[in-house]
């Protein structure tokens, strides 16, 4: 008689459990091993994105620096001292954001490179194009070499390697996720954009846009225009700027930058918001009844006008144009305006006294359109191109009546706002490359 024994699940277990015990011990170095590759990915992904977020922000800084009035007195000198400045300059700039920005823990150490060595740290040069490969180093073993005017580019890299004061960055990736040491480099370059042909608003915020655009002739023959005051230097030079905190002060004494004095016409046949024939307007431009224009974006009420003297147009007051003051193919663009303004003793005149008055107290740049005629259908001003300036004297006619009038001086100033076209070089009358507006962006 054969006896058969049921052998039940509670029998089995033991054998099973034994099984996947050893089938966890063997997979076991396999989990460790992809763990730790997963471990050295994401940190070597993260030590790349903070090492080039911190050359990217060296970069900026440097370039920023480059960003100087001065530079506009045409001195090769003055470059020199903007790169090695050993307190504010563009090196030092770079040294000091390089520390700021932290790679796991640590600031990164640049060397100054103050030979300029192309494989150094820092090293500046000169880009053609903001989006040109070729980087061209300067000559430094020249002396008060013009060229060195056309530096507008900074490269910055960072390395954590061996022969670095920093060493390399300790990633898992070893037995049992040990740290082991890896090298680590990152390029970045900055360079300033002055191919503006337009400026428009960043998000909600007004933009530094004066709503006075300023006469201006490629000849520089009129004496009451920009290139014969500024850029032929034979306006007035009286005034000079001063830091001041987070504004500047404006006291007398020449700095070599010439002013130019405003002023609106006075025509009293013409209010403000009346219009002679184009015919007229561009021969009384000419003759000198006025050499700026009161342009009207989205408002003409002078309060208005006021407040956006002293703290920028809003996008919305742009709406009619697009949402932007930009250029068309031609580097021209037509815009609401009329170079008649209030009378200085009128409340019209007081509140535009006012916010001038303001923006001379502060010494902050602005961004003024320029125009060169009025259209012969609209009499509207024609806009050909931006320049940056501060307003440095604003005359007490209040009690005398007559027009607004007020002296601006030169200067350099970089925006986010800018929109900027190499391609538009040559067209019109537009000043591509701009002496005296840039937009700071990364290259590369």
């Amino acid at each position: 008689m054969l006896l058969h024994r049921r052998v039940s699940a509670v029998d089995l277990a033991p054998r099973r459990s034994g099984k996947a015990t050893l089938m966890l011990l063997l997979s076991l170095p396999i989990m460790m091993l992809a763990m730790g590759m997963a471990f050295y990915a994401a940190e070597l992904v993260e030590t790349r994105t903070l090492l080039r977020n911190d050359t990217d922000a060296a970069a900026l800084a440097a370039v920023q620096s480059l960003v100087d009035d001065r530079l506009l007195l045409g001195n090769p000198n003055t470059m020199l001292q903007l790169l090695n400045d050993p307190v504010n300059g563009a090196r030092v700039n770079a040294q000091r954001y390089a520390q700021l920005n932290l790679v796991f823990g640590e600031g990164l150490n640049l060397d100054a490179n103050l030979a300029n060595d192309p494989d150094g740290d820092i090293v500046v040069g000169t880009l053609a194009l903001p989006r040109e490969k070729t980087f061209l180093l300067p000559d430094f073993t020249k002396k008060n070499d013009p060229e060195w005017l056309s530096i507008n580019a900074v490269r910055v890299t960072g390395r954590c390697a061996d022969a670095r004061p920093d060493g390399p960055v300790g990633l898992h990736g070893g037995p049992l996720l040990s740290r082991m040491p890896n090298d680590a480099v990152a390029v970045s370059t900055a360079t300033l954009d002055r191919f503006v042909v337009g400026l428009r608003p960043m998000g909600l915020q007004p933009m530094p846009l004066c709503p006075l655009a300023l006469f201006v002739h490629p000849s520089g023959n009129f004496r009451h225009c920009w290139e014969y005051n500024v850029e032929k230097r034979l306006g007035p030079d009286e005034f000079r700027v001063q830091p001041n905190g987070a504004y500047y002060r404006i006291v007398n004494g020449g700095d070599g930058l010439h002013e130019m004095d405003v002023f609106l016409g006075t025509n009293q046949q013409n209010s403000p918001g009346s219009k002679a024939g184009s015919s007229d307007l561009n021969q009384q431009l000419r003759q000198g009844q006025f050499n700026v224009c009161l342009l009207q974006l989205g408002t003409s009420r002078m309060e208005d006008v006021a407040s956006q003297i002293m703290y920028g147009v809003y996008p919305y007051q742009l709406s009619q144009l697009g949402g932007q003051l930009l250029l068309g193919p031609g580097n021209w663009l037509e815009v609401n305006g009329t170079p008649w303004g209030p009378s200085s003793n009128s409340e019209g005149g007081q509140q535009l006294q006012t916010a001038l008055k303001w923006l001379q107290s502060t010494g902050v740049p602005r961004l003024w359109p320029c125009f060169s005629s009025f259209d012969k259908g609209t009499n509207n001003p024609v806009l050909c191109g931006f320049v940056a300036a501060r307003v440095v004297a604003t005359p007490d006619v209040s009690n005398k009546g007559g027009g607004i009038h007020f002296s601006i001086q030169p200067c350099m100033m970089a925006t986010a706002t800018a929109i900027t076209d190499p391609a538009r070089t040559g067209i019109g009358i537009a000043k591509l490359p701009n002496p005296y507006i840039c937009k700071v962006r990364l290259v590369e």
